[in-house]
Parts: C-alpha cells; structure tokens; sequence
C-alpha cells in the first residue's frame, strides 16, 4: 500500500510547526503537541513516548494519550516494552526510535486499524528528524542554563571565606544536578575538613582508579576510567587554581552506568571554580594567619626585650612554643663555646631534659652535625622504647652568624606538627634569640664582676654579702701549703694550674646552696649555709684529702672551720676573725690539717 502523499505532508507540516514554535514550550508540552499532531494525522487511539535516560537505564514517558494500555509506567525498561498490550479493538504498534544507530526513544500507537509498514516508517523517520532537532535545541538551552548556573555559583562560592563552606556548597549542586552518581573528594593528605561527604587521601598505587586521581592532581586536567567498551565510568575533575590544585572530585558512575561528555565537561567546570573560590579562601586564611603570626612575634619579641633575665626569656618563650604547636616537650641545649660537645640545659626547660634520657637526648644534638648548624624538622621517628617522642623539630638558635644552641620540641604522637607550624616557630625563635643572647651577655658580665678571674669561684666581696644575707652557716677557709715554693721551683704559670686545681676540687663538694670563692692569694674559701660546725669539719678534711690525692705537682691544704648565727653572734666580722684563727692554728700545728673555732 503506497503512503498518501498528503498524510506525510501533513506530518511533515504539523512537526515543522512545532519546530518553529519550541522555544514557546518547555519539553513536555513539545512530546504533547508531538501526539496531538499524530492523532490529527492518523487517528491515534492511545500513544505514548519514552525517552531513553543513560543515567537511569531506562525509557522514561515523555507524554501520553488516553489510559489504555493501563500497565503504562512513569519508566520502563527495554525487556518490558514489548509486553505492552492494549484492548482488542485497537491495533498496538511500539516503533523503535534512533539516533545514529542508537536507541533513543521509542512510541507507543494504537489504532483503530493497522498501519502498513510504509506508514510506520514515515512515522519512525518523520519522528526521529523532530526529536533530533528537540534533542539539539535541549543541548543548546542545557549548555546556556549550565553556564547560568556555573556564573552563579562562582560568586555564591566567592563570597565564603571558609574552605569547608566552599566544598559543601560545591558538592551540595553537583549531588542535586546528578543524583545518580557518587562524589568523593580527594586530597593530598589527609586532614580534618569537617565536610559531610567521603574524604580521601591520594596515594602512590597500583590501583587505576588512585592513579588516575593522582594524575588529575599533577597536571590539573580532568583524567578518567572508562569501561572495555570506552565509556567513561569514573571522571576525576581538579579544583585547579592559579597557583596549584587543592584536591580532585572523583565522581563514579553507579553500575552498567556511564558519564556522557557534556555532564562531564560541566562537572569539571564545576570543580574549576570551586578551585579558584578555594584558593580565594586559602590566600584569605593564609593573609589571616601571617598577620596573626606576626603579631604574635611582635608581641612575644616586646615581653622578650622587656625582660633580660634568661630564666625568664626561656620560660616565655616555652610557654609560647607549647601554645603554638602544643608540644609535650622543650628543651633550651645551650652550646658550652670553649669546650666541644660540652652542652648546658637552661633552666625553663620542661621535666624530661632534666632526667638521664634528656640529657642523653642533649648530647646527641650537640655532637650532630646535622642539628648543630641548621633546623630539623622530622614529623615520624621510627618507634623506639629507648625514646617514647615521635614528632621532633630541633632549631638552632642563630644570632647573626652564631649559634648559641638549639630549642628541642617534641611530641609523642606521629605526624603532630605541620610544616607551617615548623616554619612560625623558627621566625619566633630566630627573634627570640637576640634577646637570649643579650640575657646570656648580662649574666656572663654580672657573673664576671662577682667571680674570680683566675679560679672561677665567686669573689670575696660576694661571699661576704651572700653570709650577711644568710645570717646563719659554716665557714671554711682553705691555705695551700708552701704555695711560694712551688711558685719558685716550678714557676707561676703552674702555680695559677694549682690554685686552680684546687678551687675546681672545692667547687665540686658545694651544695646547691653553698658558695666557694677565693679569699685572696692563695686562701679559698666554703660557706654552707645549713650545715653545723662539726659537719664542716669533716667536709674540710674530705676536701684536704682529695686535693693531696688528685693534684700534680702534690700539694696539701690547711683549713679553719667557724659557724655563726645572727641570733646569738654580734657580726660577719667575728666569724671572719675567728675562722682565720683557727686556719692560722692550722698552718702552724703542721700543715695538711682542720682546726674548728
């Protein structure tokens, strides 16, 4: 049967006025004039179209006429088209539509009489031409709405100064634009973002699917899987800003799934600006935390200046490291300039530095090369129960071109402190150590006024003003015998070897509260202020008997021993008269022996 003429005619005629009419209808009346037009031309009965969704994987209805057939659903998938039936007397016909030999859609049409094959196929072609041309127009007006809703989105995300907010905004249009795919969010290490959706971390892997994101996050292009028929079923789109990529949104495809080109494009598009909104953030929080870094050692450098006493530099400046980076230990290892690998732990350093390990600890810094000259900075010590600390930062503490030292911090956990953190700490301690070094200068001046220069005990004008201030305590004072001989046989410059010899065997029997000076010539002297006379005695007698056993040329001591108390005696000058009584009996009964008085 030859296909009337006028019926493709007007087919052609009636679709053509849709097409010239379809920036009036939104997409749903165009599939309703579209059966209108058809049951006009060849008396439909019932009809439907379904479009087919990738996303979904299956046919979705566009438009319908009448109820009939009533298992008609909203979607439908390929297997359940052909078990559509309608009543006995119309004739149902389901016509497949394509698009370069893909399904596209396909139609629904019952009729009071069966249409001949010819006038299917008007059909099917007619149908095909309009809903490639609607399929043209929808990319079209697609492609503008995407570029509404990407310009828009650029200044919502460029109004947070939160990276958080920008992500959760970001991830938020893409969930509601595709809700049949997953979103992850990876990043080059792990952190604490606080979002609601998964957070990975990027890692060197066999796996494809990491490799693939971590080429996205290399050269800041969009990189994907595909399938073995080539579809794209994992898209990996960067958040790419002008000074680098701050992550990479992995979206996948739920299964027998795949990610069509323009989706694509617009997804990464997406991930692009939510790349230049985070970078806008980052700079913001960036510019934030230099001023408040600046302003914190601004104002640490105003305490430090106003302050030089070192006891009270150090525990500033720990105070402020602990706040910072919230360490579990520091440590103030000031290098001894006269003697290698000789180190001091300054006082302000927290309890561990005090104990056997922390002073072991303190003498590998200062015999390491590596600490000694430049900042170390080691966020993951191999386990060791000989050492419980496994985040360190070592930092020297540089004035001009010298190092005084190093300010060891420590934590127990892996991984504890940033590089950023690393960074601040060594601009505070680099400003901190002019002041340590004037504190360090002002001690070592007060300390020269008030010491010996030869024997490096204190002087005898400090002895006397610390006894006046104690009020109470043992005085001893110390003679070498026949110094004057062993000046004339073997010279002065062994002489002053002597009498130092002797004031470093003194230095080592004082307590932490006593005071060894030199008294004058070749006179030393003890002062402990909470022992008894006769206790004296015996420290007298245990410090003769070290001398004659550990000085080269042999010398021995004569020593007087005197106790006072403010309560019951009238002055420091009795004390004074009568120890060196007693230190002149000494000398005269022999030599080499205690006398008390």
């Amino acid at each position: 049967m030859k296909v009337p003429d006028q019926l493709h005619a007007k087919l052609k005629s009636d679709y053509f006025d849709l097409i010239s009419e379809i920036t009036l209808h939104n997409g749903r009346n165009i599939w309703e004039g579209m059966m209108v037009k058809l049951k006009g031309a060849i008396h439909l009965k019932d009809a439907a179209i379904y479009m087919y969704d990738p996303y979904l994987q299956t046919y979705c209805l566009k438009s319908r006429l009448g109820n009939e057939p009533a298992n008609l659903q909203e979607s439908i998938t390929e297997k359940e088209i052909y078990n559509l039936t309608s009543s006995k007397d119309v004739k149902p016909h389901i016509i497949q539509l394509e698009n370069n030999y893909k399904k596209i859609a396909f139609m629904y049409v019952a009729v009071e009489k069966a249409c001949d094959a010819k006038t299917l196929y008007m059909i099917k072609k007619e149908t095909e031409k309009l809903i490639q041309i609607v399929s043209r127009y929808t990319a079209a007006w697609k492609k503008k709405n995407n570029q509404k809703i990407s310009a828009d989105l650029a200044l919502h995300l460029f109004s947070y100064i939160r990276k958080e907010d920008i992500l959760n905004e970001a991830t938020k249009l893409l969930k509601k634009s595709y809700p049949a795919f997953t979103f992850q969010l990876l990043l080059a290490q792990d952190i604490d973002t606080g979002l609601d959706f998964p957070v990975s971390t990027m890692d060197y892997s066999e796996d494809i699917t990491l490799k693939c994101g971590l080429q996205a996050f290399m050269s800041g292009e969009a990189t994907s899987e595909t399938d073995e028929r080539g579809n794209i079923v994992c898209l990996f789109a960067p958040l790419t800003g002008d000074q680098g990529v701050y992550g990479v949104f992995k979206v996948t495809a739920e299964k027998e799934m795949h990610i069509l080109d323009p989706d694509g494009e617009f997804i990464s598009k997406i991930a692009f600006i939510t790349g230049k909104a985070m970078e806008k953030a980052i700079l913001y929080e960036t510019s934030n935390a230099l001023v408040a870094d600046l302003k914190l050692i601004n104002d640490a450098t105003h305490m430090l200046n106003s302050n030089l006493k070192l006891s009270d530099i150090t525990k500033i400046v720990r105070n402020q490291v602990m706040d910072i980076c919230h360490a579990t230990q520091v440590g103030f290892i000031l290098y001894n300039e006269h003697i290698h690998n000789s180190f001091e732990i300054l006082q302000g350093s927290t309890a561990f530095f005090s104990t056997a390990k922390g002073k072991k600890f303190a003498e590998v810094l200062t015999s390491h090369k590596k600490c000694y000259n430049r900042a170390v900075f080691n966020s993951k010590i191999r386990e060791d129960e000989r050492f419980s600390y496994r985040s360190v930062m070592v930092i020297p503490m540089q004035h001009g071109s010298d190092i005084r030292g190093v300010i060891a911090i420590m934590h127990n956990e892996n991984n504890y402190f940033s590089f950023d953190i690393f960074k601040l700490l060594q601009a505070l301690i680099r400003h901190s150590t002019l002041a340590l070094a004037n504190a360090l200068l002002t001690e070592k001046l007060e300390k020269a006024v008030i010491t010996d220069y030869l024997t490096k005990l204190y002087s005898r004008n400090y002895l006397e003003e610390q006894i006046a201030i104690q009020r109470t305590g043992t005085l001893m004072l110390f003679d070498i015998d026949d110094f004057k001989v062993v000046n004339d046989k073997y010279g002065h410059h062994i002489g002053d070897q002597v009498l130092r010899k002797a004031a470093e065997i003194i230095q080592s029997y004082t307590g932490k509260m006593d005071i060894a000076a030199r008294w004058g010539g070749e006179e030393l002297a003890l002062y402990a202020p909470h022992i008894s006379i006769n206790r004296g005695v015996q420290v007298s007698e245990l410090i003769l008997k070290d001398v004659k056993e550990n000085t080269k040329p042999l010398i021995t001591l004569s020593s007087g021993v005197s106790s006072w108390n403010h309560a019951t005696d009238h002055s420091v000058s009795d004390l004074f008269i009568r120890t060196d009584k007693a230190l002149y009996e000494a000398k005269n009964s022999g030599k080499n022996s205690v006398v008390k008085k």
